[in-house]
């Protein structure tokens, strides 16, 4: 009586287990599928999303929204915009660097343009969407500010 008592409380257990693991396994499939759909939608189409958060998350000024939409607006016109972001690598981000030289901006503007694209990056990874790592988006080096007296 006793094994017989113990062999259904098993079955009972194993089944539930078994129950268990399928929902997990169905629920993570759900999510990288989902990632994966997420991830395979233009760079363009979640740009008004992250300016909505730079006003109401971060709390930015309008002016720093609207440099922020000059500068990745540039970003996706140079790159293409159906450019998806798990199609963004480090490789895409220094020819828009050299773009930038060409058009002759000064080191510290380029620079402004790599913070944005910094910063949306780490916007796209916080909402589980695969792209680029932001610290492979490397600032260049300037030059210290001469301060000059007067005497």
């Amino acid at each position: 009586m006793c094994n017989k008592n113990f062999a259904v409380l098993l079955e009972s257990l194993l089944r539930d287990f078994f129950l268990l693991a399928c929902n997990v396994i169905v629920f993570y499939y759900s999510h990288i599928m989902n990632t994966i759909v997420q991830s395979q939608q233009p760079l363009l189409s979640y740009l008004e999303l992250f300016f909505q958060y730079l006003a109401e998350s971060k709390n930015s000024s309008p002016k720093t929204i609207e440099n922020y939409a000059l500068w990745l607006g540039r970003f996706v016109e140079f790159l293409w915009p159906e450019l998806t972001p798990n199609q963004l690598i480090a490789f895409h981000i220094l020819n828009f660097r050299l773009h930038l030289k060409k058009k002759a901006l000064s080191i510290k503007t380029i620079n402004y343009h790599i913070v944005a694209i910094r910063s949306f990056l780490k916007f796209l990874l916080r909402n589980d969407i695969d792209t680029l790592a932001p610290d492979k988006c490397d600032l260049a080096k300037i030059d210290p500010r001469q301060v000059s007296y007067l005497t």
